[in-house]
């Protein structure tokens, strides 16, 4: 759990750790980036009810970072990230811990979330685009829709942590795309087990840092296409339409800074886009609509937009 000044909703993230039914053999570590309000105080006083250890670093307001410092010193064969303001259904380590024990070939497990807003009521719920039969999807499945699109919430996935290790943790140049970075990295060395029921709940508010990180264009666009070429790079000669998933790809990414654009209210050039969207031709329709989610990332948001008008 990676941690600056998150008192505001850090409690309920805590609590929904406290409140699981399966807690045996775990530990958690949680990272402060120098924080100034009460969240190393709020971190303390449920150390005495979780086993939680606290590292407490200078700030550098750089999260990415702070999950690679936990992950070089947690002992768990598998790892989840829980952010300060995001919280766990009740049964979600019961359930993942089941998965595991049935499913040791799997380097990644995923499952939906509720989008929720800063008060907790839910917005909306992002799936994933695969079957949930069979649940295991091998790592070429997965890649030509995870290319498209990070379709895998942050909350969501447990991983194996001597994978994770072993592709150099999360890319710490990145900052809004650094986890889809590492879903891809850790892919590429195996399996994907897809839950179909949603474990988590992901808070988007004004001040959560994914809207603050996309307010910055220019950067918010660089970083989609860095990850998404040197992606592009290992997988093209194994992907079976090589140049139609790249079109797709670039199409999403427009698409998303498109999105990002009209939220922070800056100009959007949708003729262009529109022209885009319709070059791909049917079955990319297809495929950039089912695999970038598209409804269910903004319906939650303009849901969000409109209560922050009333």
């Amino acid at each position: 759990m990676p941690t600056f000044n998150g008192a505001r909703h850090l409690e309920e993230a805590l609590h929904s750790i406290v409140e699981q039914s399966h807690t045996k053999n775990i530990e958690i570590l949680a990272v402060d980036d120098g924080s100034t309000d009460r969240t190393y105080e709020i971190l303390s006083a449920f150390s005495e009810k979780l086993p939680l250890e606290i590292y407490r670093l200078p700030h550098s307001g750089n999260w990415v970072a702070n999950i690679n410092y936990a992950l070089e010193r947690a002992r768990g064969f598998y790892i989840t990230i829980l952010h300060q303001d995001d919280r766990w259904a009740c049964e979600r380590l019961k359930i993942l811990y089941q998965l595991t024990q049935s499913w040791p070939q799997a380097v990644l497990f995923s499952h939906p979330v509720w989008f929720i807003d800063a008060c907790g009521h839910r917005l909306g719920m992002c799936s994933n685009p695969l079957s949930a039969s069979p649940p295991l999807h091998t790592n070429t499945q997965v890649i030509e829709r995870l290319l498209i699109q990070n379709w895998i919430a942050l909350p969501a996935p447990i991983f194996n942590r001597q994978v994770a290790l072993s592709v150099g943790g999360m890319d710490t140049a990145l900052l809004y795309s650094a986890d889809w970075d590492f879903w891809l990295k850790l892919i590429n060395c195996g399996d994907l087990f897809y839950y179909p029921r949603p474990l988590a709940e992901v808070r988007i508010h004004p001040g959560s840092q994914t809207i603050e990180i996309s307010s910055d264009s220019e950067r918010f666009n660089q970083e989609l296409q860095t990850v998404f070429d040197r992606h592009m790079s290992i997988w093209r000669t194994r992907l079976r339409r090589e140049d139609h998933i790249r079109k797709i790809g670039l199409c999403s990414i427009a698409l998303n800074c498109a999105l990002a654009d009209a939220f922070h209210r800056r100009t959007v050039h949708a003729f262009r886009l529109s022209i885009r969207i319709f070059a791909l031709g049917p079955r990319g329709w297809y495929r950039l609509w089912r695999d970038t989610r598209i409804f269910q990332r903004t319906w939650p948001r303009l849901r969000l937009r409109r209560e922050e008008r009333r």
